[in-house]
């Protein structure tokens, strides 16, 4: 089997909200794309898709 194009593991961002308080941004993501391989990311309104996307 071909190794991934990219592979993302165990991913977790947090950050300090307005309060100091540690908020918890993206949970234990995982994620492996392979060479030539289409993909979407789908989730609700707040999950952390644009978050992700902005790290990558």
């Amino acid at each position: 089997m071909e190794e991934p194009a990219f592979r993302l593991g165990d991913v977790e961002v947090w950050r300090r909200d307005r309060a100091g308080e540690r908020r918890l941004l993206l949970d234990r993501v995982a994620w492996e794309a392979g060479v030539g391989e289409h993909w979407a990311l789908l989730g609700p309104n707040g999950a952390g898709k644009t978050t992700l996307l902005t790290l990558l």
